[in-house]
């Protein structure tokens, strides 16, 4: 079973892309089938939140993705391993086909301006108002 959007290729159970959340299909037309595409890593990190954030970022943006080494990170489902295994297999990394890496270091990168915090002060002051009546 393959997906049609991302191209990847399921086991025969498998009926839906938990990456799409598109129904599969038996078999892809040479055109659909995967080839080889140079990748870029836009970040690594051994930390799971961290990992979790960033995909959501490149998937809002559409940007196309894969995680490399996310066995170290979840190891035969023994949860995360410590950074010794880290340091010798490479943390987990995400990389991206090389042409969205400038939409990918876009979107992932800081804030130009710092956060004004009296927003966020003023937020949290009309909750707790808010909340006391």
């Amino acid at each position: 079973m393959y997906c049609p959007n991302c191209r990847s290729e399921f086991e025969p159970h498998v009926k839906e892309c938990g990456r799409c959340n598109v129904a599969l299909v038996e078999n892809l037309t040479p055109e659909e089938q995967a080839s080889f595409q140079a990748t870029v890593k836009v970040f690594q990190s051994g930390n799971q939140g961290e990992l979790a954030i960033v995909e959501s970022l490149l998937q809002s943006a559409n940007i196309p993705y894969d995680v490399q080494n996310a066995l170290v990170q979840d190891w035969i489902g023994a949860g995360s391993v410590g950074t010794g295994f880290n340091i010798v297999l490479g943390a987990p990394c995400i990389v991206v086909p090389i042409h969205y890496a400038e939409a990918a270091a876009e979107v992932l990168m800081p804030p130009s301006t710092p956060i004004d915090e009296a927003i966020f002060d003023e937020l949290n002051a009309t909750k707790v108002e808010d909340e006391q009546l």
